[in-house]
């Protein structure tokens, strides 16, 4: 008598893999959407926390940190103009150090973080605008995780 399984046993063995692989592959999908947005939500607050956190240095202890293209990294320096002035230097501490990288485009050379007033384009999904306006005269960043016309977050950073 010989034990072994029959087409029909194996073809259901198949099959069931098959669904759980689909299962898997489409839940999988949607776990790596949902984290690239909380990538840049967690830059959106980064740059506004960051940006806040310098305000109040210069405020309080007349000194701001800059981008230092020698040693490729962020250093105090002594404040020197107006307060918008020195939320758009730090913010340069971001935007320079290419380290953060587009989490819905690898290939983004601009990185993460744009120094720009505007809310990033559709075409931009995954970065983290931050500029000064004159129009309204606040530091504003914006941060874009999908396509929708509502798909981004803004936050206002008034002067200390």
């Amino acid at each position: 008598m010989n034990k072994a399984f029959t087409l029909i046993e194996l073809l259901v063995v198949v099959a069931i893999i098959g669904i759980l692989a689909a299962v898997g592959v489409t839940t999988f999908t949607g776990f790596q959407e949902k984290a690239k947005i909380a990538v840049v939500k967690s830059n959106h607050q980064l740059a506004t926390k960051f940006i806040q956190t310098e305000l109040l240095n210069a405020e309080l202890f007349g000194t701001v940190k800059t981008w230092d293209y020698s040693s490729k990294s962020c250093i105090e320096r002594e404040t020197f103009s107006e307060w918008f002035v020195h939320g758009q230097t730090a913010f340069g501490c971001l935007e320079i150090d290419k380290n953060h990288k587009n989490p819905f485009d690898s290939n983004d050379r601009e990185g993460a973080f744009n120094g720009d007033y505007d809310p990033p384009t559709v075409d931009q999904v995954g970065r983290t605008h931050c500029g000064w306006s004159d129009v309204r005269g606040t530091f504003t960043c914006y941060s874009r995780w999908g396509s929708g016309a509502n798909d981004y977050e803004t936050s206002i950073i008034e002067q200390p």
